[in-house]
């Protein structure tokens, strides 16, 4: 951790330069505008009187930066640095949240593959206590909270039930009646077991196969 008034300027050129190295299609937009505050102002000054910058670094080569918009999704600092710790370095550089975007995409437009007569109420929605990945309500009218990881452990657990109870503290809703589920693409072997005992629900996002093409004739499968 650094504070702005301890770096010369040489310092704050060379973070610059880091910033603008890192891949465009990893960083994202960098630059601010729309509202969003950003690493860089408009005039492409370092921008850390308004926001605080976090430069992820890997070989003394800067590998990814936030706060950054990446498609439609604006990356947060808090956020990202709670993933960074509960993953690891390692394992949030192979699963730092590319796929995470498209899955909250799919689930925004079928909201019906968590169970017949969810709807969709919004995706990034802030709480007391963090970001909501995705806002539902299920057939009954409770409220469904959505933590979405690509690779979730037992932390995943703490946060979504963190988040489910700043909701409930910010809306006035009682803690019984929000439901709350964690979607993922891989998870740890110990996750359904904390998800039992926390009463959170766990989704396994993955394909599967109605027939079978390995051969020239195709056999359907059971579904």
């Amino acid at each position: 951790m650094v504070e702005l008034s301890s770096l010369s300027p040489s310092e704050i050129e060379r973070i610059k330069t880091d910033v603008r190295d890192i891949t465009p299609q990893v960083r994202g937009r960098i630059v601010t505008s729309r509202g969003q505050v950003l690493p860089f102002s408009k005039t492409k000054n370092l921008n850390l009187k308004n926001t605080p910058l976090l430069v992820l670094y890997r070989d003394c080569r800067a590998v990814d930066v936030y706060p950054h918009v990446l498609g439609s999704k604006y990356y947060y600092v808090l956020s990202t640095l709670e993933r960074i710790l509960r993953l690891g370095p390692e394992d949030y550089l192979q699963f730092r949240g590319l796929l995470e975007e498209p899955i909250i995409k799919i689930l925004s437009d079928f909201p019906e593959i968590l169970g017949r007569g969810t709807k969709f109420l919004g995706s990034e929605v802030p709480a007391q206590t963090g970001i909501i990945d995705l806002l539902m309500k299920d057939a009954e009218g409770r409220i469904l909270i959505v933590e979405v990881e690509n690779f979730a452990c037992d932390i995943a657990v703490s946060q979504v039930c963190r988040l489910a109870a700043g909701y409930s503290s910010l809306f006035n809703v009682p803690q019984d009646s929000v439901r709350k589920a964690i979607v993922c693409l891989k998870h740890t072997s110990t996750l359904p077991d904390t998800c039992r005992g926390a009463g959170v629900e766990l989704f396994h996002l993955m394909l599967k196969p109605i027939q079978d093409t390995s051969h020239h004739s195709i056999r359907p499968n059971s579904v």
